[in-house]
């Protein structure tokens, strides 16, 4: 009698589906990480950039909205254009004014990937001073847990500026 080695079809179908389960469970898991990583990047960046904006409201007595005026070093991999720094594809981060909407003392950011604003209302700004917001732009549940992930409070959802998380 000579024993025959090897696995049958149905235990690597078995073996396939247990993969398949955990990759199912693991890779939004990572995705929000790899998110969420991403996005303390653009914290730390528009951190920066308010520090800077308040040292030049203290010298001029006004915001700017040209980062050629503000005393940071901005990172070689970007592209500067007056208002806004962008990696492409990436990010973008601007001085002055969300979409248009609100005008003057912010620092905003875009994550293009999973469609999430970040906004600062700077110091001296009349309404919302200090004030950092999460906002998911299209209402997905990626850019709603990523808010959620890094302690956002829900705080209204409109037309135009989709799900508003207020951050700690």
């Amino acid at each position: 009698m000579s024993k025959k080695k090897g696995f049958t079809l149905i235990e690597m179908l078995v073996v396939v589906l247990i993969i398949a389960v955990l990759a199912a469970i693991a890779f939004p898991k990572y995705q929000i990480a790899v998110d969420k990583a991403n996005y303390m990047q653009i914290v730390t960046l528009v951190t920066a950039v308010k520090e800077a904006q308040e040292r030049y409201y203290m010298a001029k007595g006004e915001y700017t909205t040209n980062f050629n005026n503000l005393d940071i070093t901005i990172p070689w991999y970007v592209d500067v254009t007056g208002s806004s720094i962008r990696k492409p594809g990436k990010w973008e981060v601007r001085i002055g004014s969300v979409n248009n909407f609100v005008s003057g003392g912010i620092v905003s950011a875009s994550y293009y990937p999973a469609k999430v604003s970040y906004i600062v209302y700077l110091d001296r700004r009349p309404t919302y001073a200090g004030v950092r917001q999460c906002r998911s732009v299209d209402r997905g549940e990626r850019g709603k847990k990523l808010c959620l992930s890094l302690g956002g409070v829900y705080e209204t959802e409109n037309e135009n500026n989709g799900t508003i998380y207020i951050l700690p």
